[in-house]
């Protein structure tokens, strides 16, 4: 009983594992603006005006961020978003 719910509740903590090979961008439009939003692996870079700014953001952040996670990763693993491989 107690190795059951243990297991469920580490499934709840479960991260997915990045699909990517590299770093990507979640495209953001509104009118004629966009910004790019760059992800690597589960770390939130930046953001961006140019898709060559883009490319330019590599700084990770030192830990990794679980609300970052839980904001990115529906749009990310669900395929409808906007995304460009970096």
């Amino acid at each position: 009983m107690l190795a059951s719910r243990l297991l469920a509740s580490l499934d709840a903590l479960r991260v997915a594992c990045w699909p990517y090979l590299g770093a990507i961008a979640l495209v953001e439009r509104d009118g004629k603006d966009c910004q790019f939003h760059v992800i690597r692996n589960w770390h939130y870079l930046g953001s961006a005006a140019s898709e060559a700014q883009a490319r330019q953001l590599d700084t990770v952040a030192a830990r990794f961020d679980a609300d970052d996670y839980n904001i990115l990763c529906k749009p990310v693993i669900s395929g409808r978003a906007e995304i460009i491989l970096l």
